[in-house]
């Protein structure tokens, strides 16, 4: 059998044996697997209103010329003053007074972890006190620190009475030891957005806001 005729039967028995045997239908569709469930953003529980504890330091008697520090700006003094000392620990600070004349900075340094901090501005405003006039400035955050030292600078001629520190520690509840872990974990497709704990949550004394 010549080529030409080999390859007219290679083709015919091609035919035959698709006549016999249907190409195969197409495959089934397969079903696509149910997507993976995200879990759920972790809900930090509810902080209950806490009453703050705050605690009163005032002043020395009297401030030394002998223990006025170099640190302070050029022509200006340290009026009054509360010396270095460790307390209980609390997380803000500020400062209260009952007059002062001229211009007066107030400035407040905190221990933490046995190192004490650079000096920073207290930020002074008038608020009004339930029964009389009161001086005070916004508190600071610190964080948790164990020991604080205040002081009232000024020039010649101004002047402080009855300085004292203020201290507030706000009290630990359980709802706190879930702030830490919701805190750090990631949600999918995004970074969970941190609790919005409100004044009256974290226990601010509305009476130190200011009326202007």
């Amino acid at each position: 059998m010549t080529a030409p005729a080999l390859r007219r039967a290679g083709l015919f028995l091609g035919l035959a044996l698709l006549a016999t045997f249907p190409a195969p239908s197409a495959l089934a569709s397969v079903p696509a697997l149910p997507a993976a469930p995200v879990p759920a953003a972790p809900v930090p529980a509810a902080r209950p209103a806490v009453t703050p504890n705050v605690t009163t330091i005032p002043a020395d008697a009297r401030v030394s010329t002998m223990s006025v520090p170099q640190d302070v700006p050029s022509g200006t003094s340290v009026l009054e003053a509360v010396t270095p000392r460790q307390v209980a620990t609390f997380q803000l600070v500020g400062a209260t007074w009952a007059s002062s004349t001229g211009t007066v900075t107030f400035q407040a340094r905190t221990l933490a972890g046995g190192t004490w901090s650079a000096w920073s501005a207290l930020s002074a405003e008038e608020t009004q006190d339930a029964t009389k006039p009161k001086n005070a400035t916004e508190p600071l955050y610190v964080g948790d620190a164990t020991g604080v030292e205040l002081r009232a600078v000024g020039a010649a001629g101004s002047s402080v009475t009855a300085l004292s520190a203020l201290t507030v520690t706000s009290p630990t509840v359980a709802a706190d030891s879930t702030m830490a872990s919701v805190s750090a974990q990631a949600v999918t497709g995004g970074v969970a957005q941190p609790a919005i704990i409100s004044r009256a949550a974290w226990g601010a004394n509305e009476s130190m806001r200011g009326t202007n």
